[in-house]
Parts: structure tokens; C-alpha cells; sequence
């Protein structure tokens, strides 16, 4: 699945299309952190964006601002594979349903590092 797409795999995409025509694409947008919850199952990625939304908050129009931050949290992680990290510049994000319609599989990374996360 293209990352395109990533809004289907959210529980409310409303939350993400109401605010863009066009969502930005993750691998166009920084990856500034990534919280993985020890106390739970569920892994927290930050994205900052200079794309800022075309139907947002009035003060988002002004000229001090620049970027627009998200986040996406990923529940019910069941396993978390870290094969490595090359940062924020090298990244290729990619999400992969399964037959009940959860995320199966999903890569972020870069060759030859990457963070994989499979459902069993």
C-alpha cells in the first residue's frame, strides 16, 4: 500500500482529510520522533510537514507559520523488529493491510536500515 493511502488505516480519517485536499505524503514529511510506550503495546511517530493544511485554524495563516506537526499512534503493536536507524533524511514508509482490515505489516526505514513491525 502506497503511503498515499495512510489515512484509510486511521480510526477517523475525517481527522486528517478535513483538514487537507491532499494529504501529505510520510515520506515527504520529517520524522522527528518515535515513542515507543513501555507500559502498552503502541508506538508513537511525530511528522512535521512545511505543507500546512488548506482548511485549518485561522491563526495558521499567519506568516510565522511555517510547518505543520502530527502524530500517528499505532495501538495493539503485537511485535517490533529494529534493524537499525539512519534518521529522519532517509526514510521510506510503507503500510500493508491485512484480511481483517488492520495494518499487517508495516516498514519505516531506509536501505539498508529499517523498523519493522508484523503482526503474527
Amino acid at each position: 500500500m502506497s503511503t498515499s493511502d495512510w489515512p484509510s488505516f486511521l480510526n477517523n480519517p475525517q481527522s486528517i482529510n478535513a483538514l487537507y485536499d491532499q494529504e501529505p505524503d510520510l515520506n515527504s514529511c520529517d520524522l522527528f520522533s518515535f515513542l515507543l510506550d513501555e507500559r502498552g503495546t503502541s508506538i508513537t511517530l511525530g511528522f512535521e510537514t512545511p505543507h500546512m493544511p488548506q482548511h485549518g485554524r485561522h491563526e495558521w495563516d499567519s506568516a510565522s507559520a511555517n510547518s505543520f506537526e502530527f502524530y500517528l499512534t499505532f495501538s495493539d503493536v503485537r511485535q517490533l523488529n529494529i534493524q537499525g536507524w539512519n534518521g529522519p533524511a532517509d526514510k521510506d514508509i510503507t503500510f500493508t493491510r491485512g484480511l481483517d482490515g488492520d495494518i499487517q505489516h508495516s516498514t519505516l526505514g531506509g536501505s539498508p536500515r529499517s523498523l519493522r513491525s508484523d503482526r503474527p
